[in-house]
């Protein structure tokens, strides 16, 4: 189902189209590009225009908000709710890497994010 708000496909919807994806990252580049993909093939036997209509908008979309321009690959997960959030990175045998957020509607992180180590933060 197509986010109507923030652009995208949810990962997963009720029979209502209710978005029952998981609430951190409700979208993935994966299933938007699975989305476009069967979107294409539907064009392809159908002619249907706005079937690549929304082929274009959603391609634009993944560009826009999963595109890594650095490395040249997409980011996977996509979204979270607005506001600061807190994420810590584990690894057997050593002290937790915690990092801080904050995350603007319409961008995926802000680049400003400020590092710690276990226990001590400031959001910008």
């Amino acid at each position: 189902m197509w986010d109507k708000t923030y652009g995208g496909f949810y990962n997963l919807v009720d029979r209502k189209g209710t978005d029952k994806s998981n609430p951190l990252a409700p979208k993935e580049a994966y299933g938007n590009a699975f989305a476009i993909y069967a979107l294409a093939a539907y064009y392809k036997a159908s002619q249907d225009t706005a079937a690549l209509g929304l082929v274009k908008k959603a391609f634009s979309w993944l560009e826009k908000h999963s595109h890594d321009p650095v490395y040249k690959g997409y980011y996977q997960h996509l979204t979270l709710p607005a506001g600061p959030h807190v994420i810590a990175v584990v690894a057997p045998g050593r002290d937790p890497l915690i990092l801080g957020v904050m995350v603007v509607p319409g961008r995926i992180v802000t680049e400003r994010a400020s590092l710690a180590v276990a226990g001590t933060m400031t959001l910008p």
